[in-house]
C-alpha cells in the first residue's frame, strides 16, 4: 500500500510539473543484461511495474542514459551479478 502512495505522489508531482530524481536500492532486475547468473533471466512482475511507471511517468533510467551499451553491477555474490541500485530522472533532466 504505501509502494501504491508513493507511486501515485509521484505521479501527481510530475503532472503538475515537478522535476524527478528517483534513486534507491530497487532490488529489481528489468533486463537481462543487468544480470548475470546460472538462472535464465524472465522478467518478474515486480519488473513489469517498474518499467510502465517509468515509462508513464517519463522517468529515465540515468546510468543506462549515459551507459547505453556498459555492463556494470551494484551487487555481486558467488553465484549472481545484479544492478538492482538505480537513478531515474524526468525526461528534461537527462539532456
Amino acid at each position: 500500500m504505501k509502494k501504491i502512495q508513493s507511486l501515485k505522489k509521484l505521479k501527481y508531482l510530475l503532472e503538475i510539473g515537478f522535476n524527478i530524481i528517483l534513486c534507491g536500492d530497487f532490488n529489481i532486475v528489468t533486463e537481462a543484461t543487468d544480470r548475470i547468473s546460472k538462472v535464465e533471466f524472465r522478467e518478474l512482475r515486480e519488473s513489469k511495474l517498474l518499467l510502465k511507471v517509468c515509462k508513464e511517468a517519463a522517468l529515465h533510467d540515468l546510468y543506462r542514459h549515459l551507459h547505453p551499451h556498459t555492463v556494470h553491477y551494484t551487487r555481486f555474490d558467488s553465484l549472481t551479478k545484479t544492478r538492482i541500485d538505480r537513478f531515474y530522472i524526468s525526461h528534461n533532466k537527462s539532456r
